[in-house]
């Protein structure tokens, strides 16, 4: 039996339309079914269920750690799985501008950190330490169905403006390959380590507009927030090749209704 916990949310959903796909038995962990659980066993067990606002966490630290720590400890120290399968953010290195800060094996100042990633880090130690086996997945910016925030949602969805500078360079993964990726690392029994999940490759937010064909505003202070972010993926690349971010921006836009309508037949 395989536990979700965090399944009806983005990438928690991916999860178990895979586990669907593949035919396989698990159950979806709520909020409403948490003390339930507790006692019980599992195989495997996703924690798909960490705060992911980075804006309410770095403003109410108190919130995340409760959100993000508290929550992974209850779930990992009350059911005893085979295995963790646990999702992280790749927020947790200190430099996530260069490839090398975000190789699995960079040092990370913690000191350096915003609490967002500081309890994201929290989250990975306690796993490591009381989870009878684990996996740590840390995921980047993310594409895919139920997405409802972020500057490619913010691009795509009429009404909503861009607040980030068109300079910033992000990293963007769809949800259904990071499901697939994460399944199969497991299937292949893989254990006790960690994967940067993400696209090969980053792209600038202005360059949007060429890969959704959609035009947008920025919001008046956008330019004064630049972001990068490169991730290092030669670890997980080497079992599994990862796709580009403009192709999971393309896929995730395909189909969906977007400033100029539908976008399936954008090439």
């Amino acid at each position: 039996m395989i536990y979700v916990i965090g399944g009806r949310g983005l990438v928690g959903s991916a999860v178990v339309r895979r586990l669907t796909a593949l035919g396989r038995a698990f159950r979806v962990i709520g909020r409403e079914d948490a003390q339930s659980v507790m006692g019980t066993s599992c195989d495997v067990l996703f924690y798909c269920n960490g705060n992911a606002m980075k804006g309410k966490a770095n403003a109410n630290p108190w919130f995340d750690f409760e959100a993000s720590v508290a929550s992974a400890a209850r779930y990992v120290m009350g059911i005893e799985a085979g295995l963790v399968a646990h999702v992280s953010s790749i927020d947790v290195y200190s430099d996530p501008t260069t490839r090398r800060g975000t190789d699995e094996t960079a040092a990370i100042d913690r000191a350096r950190l915003m609490p967002y990633g500081f309890n994201k880090l929290m989250a990975e130690d306690i796993v490591r330490r009381y989870a009878r086996s684990h996996l740590v997945f840390r995921l980047a910016g993310l594409v895919g169905p139920g997405l409802a925030k972020n500057p490619v949602y913010d691009w795509v969805t009429p009404g909503k403006k861009v607040m980030i500078s068109p300079d910033s360079v992000l990293n963007f993964m769809h949800t259904d390959i990071i499901a697939e990726t994460m399944l199969a690392l497991i299937d292949a029994g893989v254990r006790d380590d960690t994967f940067n999940v993400a696209s090969r490759d980053s792209v600038r937010i202005g360059d949007l507009e060429r890969i959704t064909g959609a035009s947008t505003d920025y919001t008046d202070d956008a330019r004064s927030h630049t972001q990068t972010y490169h991730i290092a993926v030669d670890k997980v690349s080497a079992r599994f090749p990862m796709p580009s971010s403009e192709e999971c921006i393309r896929r995730h836009v395909a189909g969906q209704p977007t400033k100029l309508g539908d976008m399936s037949g954008s090439g």
